[in-house]
């Protein structure tokens, strides 16, 4: 039987040959990258570009799908690619222990061709470059506004980031494309709940597992309905 069976009974055996022979380039595996990753490996995707040039730490534990105390310090690309390997032993997987800059995003492109982008990182000038070239590219793309700071993983939604508010990095994004005349066209996860303000200081975004994990299923749900309504 084919591990992929319940996906075919529901989509269709087109629509999942269809992503068999799709690749799917995602850009991020933190929080919510990983779990978009994780989800289109198993949604049956042939082919995943896995780019993130950051290694497990103590502090990802408590909501990255690669981090586990037997994990720390390895590479967050490597762990998926294994991890994907053992759900899928045919999936092409190509490695890219990359920090992603406007500078080295045609050396990104330069000879592959994706059938969609994942976004889910967090350098705002990488991220709008990526969405730049996305458009020049006519590529299919779905981009991650800001998880953390947020407990409610029922207040995210898919809309054109022109439709989105409340959103600080949403907001910061929208004036960085507008420079590059993009207004609209952009879809994008995000959440209208209020950041809450963190009970003490630290290093990075507070955040717990809860909206992180949903908006990156949520991305890769995304993505598998727009290649099924083409297939």
């Amino acid at each position: 039987m084919d591990w992929r069976e319940r996906s075919q009974r529901l989509l269709g055996q087109e629509a999942i040959e269809k992503l068999n022979r799709s690749r799917i380039l995602i850009c991020g595996l933190g929080g919510v990258g990983s779990f978009a990753a994780e989800a289109l490996a198993r949604s049956g995707v042939g082919h995943l570009d896995l780019l993130d040039f950051d290694r497990v730490s103590l502090t990802n534990i408590n909501r990255q799908l690669p981090a586990t105390q037997g994990t720390i310090g390895r590479y967050k690309t490597d762990v998926l690619e294994k991890r994907f390997l053992q759900i899928n032993p045919e999936l092409e997987i190509v490695n890219l222990k990359t920090k992603l800059t406007p500078e080295n995003m045609d050396e990104l492109f330069c000879g592959r061709h994706f059938s969609f982008i994942v976004d889910a990182i967090d350098d705002l000038p990488a991220k709008a470059q990526l969405i730049k070239t996305a458009f020049e590219k006519h590529i299919p793309l779905i981009s991650s506004m800001g998880a953390g700071y947020r407990l409610d993983p029922s207040r995210l939604r898919i809309d054109d980031i022109a439709k989105t508010h409340t959103c600080p990095l949403a907001r910061k994004l929208r004036r960085l494309l507008k420079d590059e005349r993009i207004t609209t066209g952009v879809p994008v996860v995000w959440s209208d709940e209020t950041a809450m303000e963190p009970k003490h200081g630290g290093e990075g975004p507070a955040s717990m597992i809860f909206v992180p994990a949903s908006a990156g299923l949520m991305m890769a749900s995304y993505v598998v309905r727009q290649l099924y309504q083409r297939s």
